[in-house]
């Protein structure tokens, strides 16, 4: 079975959302385990999977925390939210 051009566009433009890559997911948390880990580190590994940091990054700008700038890096919203908000926000995906 194959889609045609607008079949296709159709299906994309319908995606509510997108799925985060579960090896990404499982590096993540256990980086936000282990003490010797980074938020340079974390930063990097998260920057890789798109949907996780727009995630991260929508999180930091809402207006439940309220920071006067827009944060634009995944490393320093990790910095501003913590290792525990982001493993939550990590474990809920």
């Amino acid at each position: 079975m194959e889609l045609s051009v607008e079949a296709l566009q159709k299906r994309v433009t319908g995606l509510s959302s997108l799925p985060t890559l579960p090896h990404v997911v499982k590096h993540v948390g256990r980086m936000v385990e282990d003490k010797k880990s980074s938020a340079a580190d974390v930063g990097e590994l998260i920057s890789r999977d798109q949907v996780l940091s727009a995630k991260i990054l929508r999180l930091v700008n809402s207006p439940v925390y309220g920071f006067p700038g827009r944060i634009s890096s995944v490393t320093h919203a990790l910095v501003l939210l913590g290792f525990n908000v982001v493993k939550g926000l990590v474990l809920s995906t």
